[in-house]
């Protein structure tokens, strides 16, 4: 199994358990990308795929970075890869196992070695509205009631206001629904 079989199959259990998938967001000012990003059972979600070609030399560091931005998240891995990620990620990380399954990929995520997510405490609502753009940001809260000379703010500033101003629910959504009118253009 490569990462791209493991990615349309993760794709497709997220399609058919009403989850709405966007592959390859790019986080952190554009200088990382998680493989997926779901609102799944009402969250947003980030997902990281390790096929058993790749290393997890990287997983530490992503880690670090990721948490500023979702509320679960979740490893999808080949089976050689849980052990060793177990030892590497935080304890609110969920692992799905992928297994090859009948010349197809099987996920599996209720049964060990594969754990559930915690939520994530490390999410930061400054940060999850810093991924929308300055002109993205002002439509928001102009929608959402914000009066004044929001063009003269930077967007450091605008993000601050988002994530004063709303819930996380409400940012998530937001966010999630930038992003993916973003990948529809």
């Amino acid at each position: 199994m490569d990462e791209d079989e493991i990615r349309a199959r993760l794709l497709q259990h997220l399609r058919q358990r009403g989850g709405q998938p966007l592959e390859e967001t790019a986080l952190a000012w554009n200088k990382t990308r998680i493989d997926v990003v779901a609102m799944y059972n009402g969250y947003l979600c980030g997902f990281e795929i390790k096929s058993a070609a790749d290393d997890l030399k990287r997983l530490k560091a992503q880690a670090t970075r990721y948490r500023r931005y979702f509320r679960k998240l979740y490893l999808v891995a080949a089976e050689c890869h849980v052990e060793p990620a177990l030892e590497i990620l935080p304890s609110y990380w969920g692992v799905w196992v992928v297994r090859p399954h009948g010349g197809a990929v099987h996920i599996v995520r209720k049964t060990p070695p594969a754990t559930s997510p915690r939520a994530n405490r490390r999410q930061r609502p400054e940060s999850l509205a810093f991924l929308m753009r300055k002109p993205e940001l002002i439509d928001v809260l102009r929608h959402g009631g914000v009066e004044g000379d929001l063009e003269l703010m930077t967007r450091t500033m605008l993000s601050k206001v988002a994530a004063d101003s709303m819930s996380i629910d409400e940012l998530e959504r937001c966010v999630f629904d930038t992003l993916q009118s973003r990948a529809l253009r």
